[in-house]
């Protein structure tokens, strides 16, 4: 079975159970959203910056009073635009962690299912069979007990 995702990140939450049936377009699990979130948040910001800036050009005279609003909006817009950055990258280092550790216990469980345990092999499951008077030379022929 081939699963096709349109988003990736961190499972917060998972909804189905292994076994499980499940139905095409049912949700199977829920992303954390600290990474989106923190996106928008850098887009907010420079989308405030944007409408600051464009104002001020639409102004057509700009009082000493207006200048200093405007450059102080703009400090703000810039700190918000470092904040969500930062809080971006944070979530994508996490994130990177996250999925290192789900492969190596993929790579984990891969390896030890390629493992065959000793009570599956072909010598271990043979079970005995009871001894019986046929003569010695059927045993010579066939190499098992008759």
């Amino acid at each position: 079975m081939s699963l096709d995702f349109t988003q990736t990140g961190r499972v917060s939450q998972i909804l189905v159970s292994t076994g499980q049936t499940v139905t095409k377009g049912q949700p199977l699990a829920t992303l954390d959203q600290s990474y989106a979130q923190a996106t928008l948040q850098d887009a907010v910001a420079v989308l405030a910056a944007d409408q600051t800036v464009v104002k001020a050009l639409q102004s057509p005279t700009l009082s000493s009073a207006g200048r200093q609003n405007l450059a102080l909006q703009v400090a703000a817009a810039d700190q918000q635009l470092s904040s969500a950055q930062q809080a971006s990258q944070d979530a994508v280092a996490q994130a990177g962690a996250q999925v290192a550790q789900a492969q190596q216990t993929v790579q984990n469980a891969q390896a030890t299912s390629r493992r065959t345990p000793p009570s599956t092999r072909r010598t271990a499951t043979r079970r005995p069979m009871p001894p019986t008077s046929r003569p010695s030379r059927c045993r010579r022929r066939c190499r098992r007990r008759c």
